[in-house]
């Protein structure tokens, strides 16, 4: 945040209920109500309705994910929720997602050789009440890969290859999803990286490049120019 802050970013930094208090989509009906509260109240604090960025690591990964692929779309009215200015969209305009988890019908079978295996499973059935497989709906629904569409805004990837929390694979099938739905994505792998550790400067750097880019510029300038990638961008 406070790398953000230095580039002259507005940041604020929102709370949601965690598991076991209430489990999904209570997380999403916080932060799309949070986001919807920033806009209704932007006079007030001196941001700009139009150019809001969302980053979030780990669940926050997933929640901005969420926040990404639902932006304007008909399957996300039951994410809304019923927390306030329900007029005002929940809608934003980037999304940097750092290592969260985005598709729950396959991250426990992505994760089964880890030693984390059992700890991993027992996230997902308080978060959605049960095992993943036994209902599929729900987890489906849960899933930021089953809502991406064309016209989502431009999403960061960054995932560092070791993670054994959430799976790698989970953020190279979402970066394949978003590409097949035409999707503006780019994904930094932190190489030997676990979830969260590792050398993570680098993509401090890219994603307020991203943001600036994206929010403040020429999103294409951003997007085409895999100079600022090295050979961690994935394309």
């Amino acid at each position: 945040m406070a790398c953000l802050l230095r580039s002259g970013f507005a940041v604020a930094s929102i709370e949601y209920r965690l598991t076991p208090e209430a489990n999904f989509p209570a997380q999403v009906n916080d932060v799309k109500a949070a986001v919807r509260f920033l806009r209704a109240n932007a006079l007030k604090y001196h941001i700009d309705p139009h150019k809001f960025g969302a980053i979030g690591m780990s669940a926050g990964g997933h929640l901005v994910a969420i926040l990404g692929t639902t932006s304007g779309a008909p399957s996300a009215k039951t994410l809304e929720g019923n927390l306030g200015n329900d007029h005002v969209s929940s809608a934003v305009q980037a999304v940097s997602d750092w290592a969260g988890p985005i598709d729950f019908l396959t991250v426990n079978k992505q994760a089964a050789h880890f030693e984390t295996a059992d700890f991993i499973k027992k996230v997902m059935r308080e978060f959605l009440g049960d095992d993943p497989a036994k209902i599929p709906s729900l987890a489906r629904e849960a899933s930021p890969a089953s809502h991406a569409q064309k016209g989502n805004p431009p999403f960061l990837i960054v995932h560092g290859d070791k993670d054994e929390l959430v799976p790698y694979a989970q953020a190279q099938d979402f970066f394949h999803v978003l590409k097949a739905k035409q999707v503006p994505v780019s994904f930094f792998t932190v190489a030997g990286g676990g979830h969260g550790t590792g050398d993570i400067g680098p993509a401090i750097q890219i994603t307020i490049d991203f943001f600036s880019d994206v929010l403040c510029g020429s999103k294409a300038a951003f997007l085409s120019d895999k100079s600022k990638f090295a050979s961690s961008l994935q394309d």
